[in-house]
């Protein structure tokens, strides 16, 4: 994935992620948190945020400017999360979630326009909405 203004491309290895400057082509950073195969990375709109989906069924959302993990969202989680802006980070998520995990690999991640959500879709056939 490439951030919107150009300067990063984060790729998915193995189990983690490669942050890279675009500039020098040096590899900045490695985001380490998932337990298999990385499937899909994007980055939110404004930049500041990747999520990741992979073959543990989990979805990752990580800080691209301090290079640490947000939200696990997935089967660790009570299910799909609800965010809403604050004044101190882009997303404030919801403790208690409605809606589970998925079941099966995530195979792709998206933020909407607004950067508020995000949308997932799995090899278990479903779409969700976090």
């Amino acid at each position: 994935a490439i951030s919107p203004d150009g300067t990063l491309v984060v790729s998915g290895s193995d189990e983690s992620l490669k942050v890279w400057n675009t500039e020098t082509g040096a590899e900045g950073h490695s985001l380490q948190g998932h337990s298999d195969s990385i499937t899909s990375i994007a980055f939110s709109p404004d930049g500041k945020r990747v999520v990741s989906g992979c073959h543990d069924k989990l979805i990752k959302i990580w800080n691209v400017e301090t290079f640490a993990e947000v939200r696990t969202l997935g089967h660790t989680c009570t299910g799909a999360c609800l965010c809403e802006p604050s004044a101190e980070d882009h997303f404030e998520w919801a403790r208690t979630c409605p809606v589970g995990g998925h079941s099966a690999s995530v195979m792709s991640v998206a933020f909407s326009r607004d950067g508020y959500h995000i949308v997932s879709g799995a090899q278990d056939k479903l779409i969700k909405i976090w």
